[in-house]
């Protein structure tokens, strides 16, 4: 009750942005599994029996505090455009966006699940009255034998904004730093090469695309596959005003924005301020009694339930459209 309360108080307060801007998020929701046992992947921890004990009530809580937690993010009203990571299926992005919250907004999903071993995905949602998709596609993220990677899949979507214009999105999780960072980072190369491979194909197909691409990379902007991806003489990695997710008492910025130079001031849709911004509320974080300061307000702590959010922030921007 004491965070539903706190959530209350911060809507009261949070400042509306004007009616032509378009916010885009992005969040990775840290762990969103349903009850069930999918004996495809291993989720078996995230189940009543396995070892978090993860039942209804925890599942549903963290539903009810995503979607709040999305709604707020958006101001006055929901935002356009949801990009999510550590999603586990359609089943929960359904029971997301029909959270009172978040029901009265009419979300639409883009989702398949991805040949990640946990079996967690990522997923677009988006608001029919802002966003008209015209197609998607998932790319896997291949090896130097062009054999499929069990990490989450790319998603590309294009689609017509209210107002008229063209945008495409892309949405990615990189694989993790699991196994230390030397040993994990050739993978999350790989992904920054099948990035750069889909825009150029984009900018073989289309003349100046206006392109979006939003995620937790794992890697920090200064790291070579972003450092790879930002060298493109057409993208640009936007800069934030603060880190993301906390590790060793150190904020990190491993969740961001990347937008296509088409997306600059001028033209007829733009990036506000060019730059994107963390969602950096008292709600979202807890005391760090171990580092100082704060911390991000985790689900779990260890084991140990702690009824939170995620171990990440998210993050946003707004497209002004002219």
């Amino acid at each position: 009750m004491k965070h539903f309360f706190v959530l209350s108080l911060f809507f009261l307060h949070v400042t509306s942005f004007a009616q032509d801007n378009f916010r885009i998020i992005f969040y990775n929701v840290e762990n969103l599994f349903d009850t069930h046992n999918n004996t495809m992947t291993k989720d078996d921890e995230f189940t009543e029996n396995g070892s978090r004990h993860w039942n209804n009530y925890k599942y549903w809580q963290k539903i009810k505090k995503t979607s709040k937690t999305l709604k707020i993010i958006g101001g006055w009203e929901a935002p356009a455009i949801i990009g999510l990571s550590e999603i586990e299926n359609d089943t929960v992005l359904q029971n997301l966006i029909y959270t009172d919250a978040l029901k009265r907004y009419d979300f639409r999903i883009i989702h398949r699940d991805s040949p990640d071993r946990r079996g967690i995905d990522v997923a677009l949602l988006y608001r029919k009255d802002k966003f008209f998709p015209l197609n998607s596609k998932f790319f896997p993220l291949l090896d130097h034998n062009n054999n499929i990677i069990r990490s989450r899949e790319i998603l590309y979507t294009k689609g017509i904004v209210k107002g008229g214009d063209t945008l495409h999105f892309m949405i990615v999780h990189f694989p993790s730093r699991y196994g230390g960072y030397k040993n994990s980072e050739p993978k999350r190369i790989l992904a920054a090469k099948r990035i750069i491979s889909i825009c150029d194909s984009l900018n073989e197909k289309f003349y100046n695309p206006k392109l979006i691409i939003m995620g937790d990379f794992n890697d920090e902007s200064s790291n070579t596959s972003l450092q790879n991806i930002n060298n493109n003489s057409n993208l640009n990695l936007l800069d934030s005003d603060h880190g993301t997710h906390k590790f060793g008492g150190k904020w990190g910025k491993l969740d961001h924005f990347i937008s296509s130079n088409s997306l600059m001031n001028n033209s007829s849709t733009y990036i506000k301020d060019n730059q994107c911004k963390v969602f950096y509320e008292d709600f979202l974080l807890t005391k760090d009694d171990k580092y100082l300061g704060k911390k991000t307000n985790r689900t779990y702590i260890g084991f140990k339930y702690n009824g939170g959010f995620s171990d990440h922030l998210p993050i946003y921007i707004d497209l002004i459209i002219k």
